[in-house]
Parts: C-alpha cells; sequence; structure tokens
C-alpha cells in the first residue's frame, strides 16, 4: 500500500496582507475538497498579478457578466473568479456569421460542465456598412456593436472582458470602444500576459491552458475590400479541412499553427510559422479541385498575427 498524498496547507506569515489572507483561505478550502492546488499554492499565494486580478473582480461585484468567446483569455477569467469564490457568474456569448458554430458548441459545453449561466447573443455584423466592406477600423465597430448587445444584457452592473496586457502593446482599435462603453479589463489591469495566463490557468487546474489564439475570422480579409458570408464560409470550411488532414499526421500538441487568409479576390494562402508537410498541402488542394473551390497557395512566415496591419498600418 502507498502512502497517500496529503494536501499541502498554505499557513500565513506574519506580514501576510488582508487580500494574501483571503486568497490563502479559499486555496486551502479549495486544496482540502479537491487538491487541485496542493501543488501550485506557494506558486499562487506569492503572485501579486493574481492577487490584484482577485482584488479587481471582488470590487465589480455580483453578479459578474463576463464577455467569453470561449477563448482561454475570457474562460480564465471567468474559471478563476469561481476559484476565488466569486458567486452569479454570467457568461455573455456573441453569435453571428462570423463566429465559428463548433467553437460556441464547445462554450456552451465547458460552461454547462462547470456551472456557469450562458447567455448566446446573435449579432450579424456583416449588415452593418463599416464591416462589410472591412474598414481599418473594423474592429472599433464590430466591438462597439457586439459589446453593446452584451451590454443591454447587463443592466446597472459592469460587463467584463478577457483583454489582458500584450493586447495593449498590439494594434487593437477594438480597444477604444471598450473603453467608450466602460467596459472592464480585468486581466488588463491587474498586468496578466498571455504567457502569465498560461501559466496561472495551469495552477488552478483550467482544462486546455495550451489553448491556441484563434482570432476573429475577419482578421483573414485585407482592408477595404468586401466581406461575404460566402468567403466566410470558405475560409472556415478550408481550414477545418486543413486541420483534419494535419491531425492525420501530427499529435494535436505538435500541430503547427495556421491561418487562410484571402490575399486578393479569389486568391487565398495558408500561413504558418512552422513548416506544414508539402504532402498535407497537396491533400488540401486537391480535395479543394475536386470541389470546384479555389486554390490555396502555403507561404511560411516569420510572424502569424496582425499580416494585413503590417502590410496596411
Amino acid at each position: 500500500m502507498g502512502k497517500s498524498k496529503k494536501s499541502v496547507c498554505w499557513t500565513g506569515g506574519i506580514n501576510e496582507t488582508l487580500q494574501q489572507k483571503e486568497l490563502r483561505c479559499i486555496l486551502n478550502i479549495r486544496n482540502s475538497d479537491t487538491g487541485i492546488f496542493s501543488a501550485h499554492t506557494d506558486l499562487f499565494k506569492n503572485n501579486e498579478k493574481a492577487l490584484k486580478l482577485m482584488g479587481v473582480l471582488k470590487n465589480l461585484g455580483t453578479p459578474l457578466y463576463i464577455a467569453c468567446s470561449g477563448g482561454l483569455d475570457s474562460r480564465f477569467l471567468a474559471f478563476f473568479a469561481q476559484a476565488v469564490g466569486i458567486k452569479d457568474i454570467n457568461l455573455l456569448h456573441i453569435q453571428g456569421t462570423h463566429i465559428d458554430e463548433q467553437e460556441s458548441a464547445e462554450l456552451q459545453n465547458w460552461a454547462r460542465l462547470h456551472g456557469f449561466f450562458l447567455k448566446n447573443i446573435y449579432v450579424d455584423v456583416l449588415s452593418h456598412e463599416e464591416i462589410k466592406n472591412n474598414s481599418p477600423l473594423r474592429c472599433y465597430y464590430c466591438k462597439q456593436i457586439s459589446f453593446s448587445h452584451m451590454l443591454s444584457f447587463c443592466e446597472s452592473h459592469t460587463l467584463c472582458d478577457g483583454t489582458h496586457f500584450d493586447d495593449s502593446k498590439n494594434h487593437r482599435p477594438g480597444m477604444k470602444a471598450l473603453k467608450e462603453l466602460k467596459v472592464s479589463s480585468p486581466l488588463l489591469e491587474s498586468g496578466f500576459t498571455k504567457a502569465d495566463i498560461r501559466k496561472m490557468a495551469e495552477i488552478i487546474g483550467l482544462d486546455n491552458p495550451k489553448q491556441k489564439a484563434k482570432p476573429c475570422i475577419l482578421t483573414r480579409f485585407n482592408y477595404k475590400t468586401i466581406i461575404s458570408k460566402e468567403k466566410i464560409k470558405y475560409i472556415a470550411f478550408a481550414e477545418k479541412l486543413l486541420l483534419e488532414l494535419l491531425e492525420k499526421q501530427e499529435k494535436r500538441e505538435n500541430i503547427p499553427d495556421f491561418r487562410i487568409r484571402e490575399i486578393d479576390l479569389n486568391r487565398y494562402e495558408v500561413h504558418s510559422v512552422d513548416i506544414i508537410s508539402p504532402k498535407v498541402i497537396e491533400a488540401l488542394q486537391k480535395v479543394l479541385q475536386q470541389a470546384n473551390m479555389f486554390p490555396i497557395e502555403y507561404k511560411q512566415l516569420n510572424n502569424l498575427s496582425g499580416y494585413f496591419d503590417t502590410l496596411n498600418i
């Protein structure tokens, strides 16, 4: 018979702050109930960003409303809030032509599994000319429209989102809209970077802490070109097909990150930083040809993000 593992109990020191004491009590309770924090308690208790994030979330009060795309950042924000004892957490999720239905379904299952209330809100962003014509400020208008819809469900309560510190260093027109609408970004306010989120997600037991970023599909089109539902469906279909082909060749964690973009009218390219096997690209092109769809060329890049921003901004 092996010895049973004992949960690690974090005991406070003489100089412990009230915030640290509150967090310690929460973590020790979770530790004794589930053991989630057993191996990482010391890492958590000394993390000033985690302490600040807990304070920011507590100050917002309840009910807590979080705009949740299903990506790592917003899922982490919700899971962290739940982990530090915040009750009545409501997730608001935008659906529409520009949102992958599978991602929405996965979020629905995840929210149900963890006991979150999830409200789906349909928004037809392509009915707005600035977005349909892909203005360089498309992201600003899209955030204005989407978050205004979500705010209508929040009554007088604050709406939060998963914007983090790294976002503030890149071209993000949508951040202006968030500021105008007085949306709270607790991760940004607490100084969390993407690396911080991944590390803390693992510490608190969030599933899939290595989840890859999947930017809005509207970013796959060059500015000042008309975006149609048909083009969106084509790119979504081609990306799903390419992922399936890669999954047959690689373990999931080794699959290279990629984007399929419309470079010019009816001309598309697969972009990645890590090389994709020529056999996979050939298989992709063959399926598209058989389906009488536009061909796709492959190009390896030094940086995957902000492709059209680099060309135009």
